[in-house]
């Protein structure tokens, strides 16, 4: 994992350049922002960065998540990433920098693996099981980082059975989840080359228990 800076940012230019590590299956688990670009590869329809944010940082996220709710979408340019539509009208602090800037490096990775020259971003709270239903979206690439609460599930190719966009789990144990603050690349159907074999995943279940997230989803514009 790469831990972040005391502005609770992980600085790039320090992330060290490390073999890909591959699992079985179609997803792999990397150690920098740069080595996410694994996911444009035929190999892979689920790539993820392990990263841990900083305790007081991550104390400032949970808060902003219970206190408030967020629904909020901006549009990115890639030449000039500026993500402070989304950040200006939260509670004031140094940490609301650094969740901008971290935003605006992620907005601009995804630009670059796309090709695009924007990214739809959208900033939220969640309260709801919405997407409960383990599937596979019909895009050709998503990017989701959940700064508070518990993560997106995913499942291991071999667990599961194929049903159009949406998929049977077999085996419950290929069942994973993202952690809290991971970075997840995910192809959809959509992708060229690849369709119908998109990242089987699903929104965790959290509306029994009235727990909340506080999800990042970056989309091509």
């Amino acid at each position: 994992m790469v831990p972040v800076d005391d502005a609770g940012a992980a600085r790039l230019e320090d992330a060290p350049t490390l073999p890909l590590p591959l699992e079985t299956g179609r997803h792999a688990f990397v150690d920098d922002l740069a080595s996410l670009d694994a996911i444009v590869g035929p190999a892979l329809n689920l790539c993820v960065w392990r990263r841990e944010p900083h305790p007081d940082y991550a104390a400032w996220l949970d808060a902003l998540c219970a206190s408030t709710h967020l629904d909020l979408e901006h549009r990115l340019d890639a030449a000039r990433p500026d993500a402070s539509a989304l950040t200006r009208d939260l509670p004031a602090a140094r940490w609301r920098e650094v969740l901008q800037r971290d935003i605006e490096a992620l907005a601009l990775a995804f630009s670059q693996w796309t090709g695009r020259g924007a990214a739809l971003v959208h900033l939220g709270t969640v309260h709801t099981d919405k997407c409960r239903r383990y599937h596979a979206d019909f895009n050709r690439l998503r990017l989701l980082c959940t700064y508070s609460g518990l993560g997106t599930e995913w499942v291991m190719e071999h667990g599961i059975d194929r049903q159009g966009a949406v998929a049977v789990v077999r085996d419950p144990g290929a069942v994973r989840a993202l952690h809290r603050f991971d970075v997840g690349v995910l192809k959809g159907n959509a992708w060229p080359g690849d369709e119908g074999r998109g990242c089987i995943h699903r929104s965790p279940p959290i509306e029994g228990s009235h727990g909340r997230r506080l999800l990042l989803k970056i989309d091509v514009a």
